[in-house]
């Protein structure tokens, strides 16, 4: 690879290890390859592909020219579901990890700054296929669970609806693309969840820490006025009653 394409392909990963979810997808190719390689080549096209290459038999992205992190943060996500499936799992599967994929694209878009009324926030509210991915994050949220008014039906239906719409823009069984629908339904989110998981611990951790600081922050209000006493404050005359069972009757002394 020349030099050139590794200075692109550096930007694009620092560009996607900015991203939380982009970050929890890099550290979790890493781990599960553990220390084997995935190759990245540039093609001459538009599309972007993950396989197994006829040279060797080794696996392998390739990018097309338009060489956006976006597409190889799709790319990156294929590969991260083929090495948590069986083959014969995924070869039965993978509309689904299509539209997972998707979805993990979707989100990522969506998270940079520049995607408010640029082309790729056209292309999800006009392509047929792309908005029918930015339909599901109705029902899943951005760490791949069911949000709290969606119900598994409903999930269930929206998934089927969007694997038709693939279906009619070319992603059909005749070009390899079986959608499972006995698949268990949040299975269809599973890797999002595993890279989103250590986002999600780190948020539950912050919220603890937050409410344990509320409630120190509460007990050291009360401990502002533990007896009754008079104090003079700015020429004025306080008096603070407390009562047996913990109230505080605080008042100027000179208008009582």
């Amino acid at each position: 690879m020349i030099d050139e394409n590794w200075r692109v392909i550096e930007k694009m990963l620092d560009k996607i290890t900015q991203n939380c979810m982009g970050k929890g997808l890099y550290n979790g190719l890493v781990d599960i390859l553990k220390g084997k390689t995935i190759t990245i080549e540039f093609n001459s096209g538009t599309n972007g592909g993950f396989g197994k290459r006829n040279e060797d038999g080794s696996f392998g992205i390739t990018l097309g020219k338009q060489m956006e992190s976006n597409c190889l943060i799709h790319e990156m996500m294929h590969a991260f579901q083929s090495y948590r499936e069986s083959t014969s799992s995924y070869n039965e599967s993978t509309l689904n990890a299509e539209i997972e994929t998707h979805f993990v694209q979707y989100l990522y878009l969506r998270s940079l700054k520049e995607y408010p009324k640029s082309k790729w926030e056209t292309r999800d509210n006009t392509d047929p296929r792309r908005r029918s991915i930015k339909d599901i994050n109705r029902f899943i949220d951005e760490r791949g669970f069911l949000r709290g008014d969606a119900t598994i039906t409903s999930l269930k239906e929206k998934l089927k609806e969007a694997a038709s719409t693939f279906e009619s823009n070319g992603y059909t069984a005749q070009r390899g693309f079986v959608f499972d629908s006995n698949r268990p339904i949040l299975d269809n989110f599973k890797n999002l969840r595993e890279i989103t998981k250590k986002l999600h611990l780190m948020k539950i951790i912050l919220t603890l820490i937050s409410m344990l600081f509320c409630i120190a922050h509460t007990f050291a209000q009360t401990n502002y006025y533990t007896s009754t006493k008079t104090f003079n404050e700015n020429s004025y005359t306080y008096q603070c009653d407390v009562a047996g069972s913990g109230t505080i009757r605080l008042y100027n002394k000179t208008n009582k």
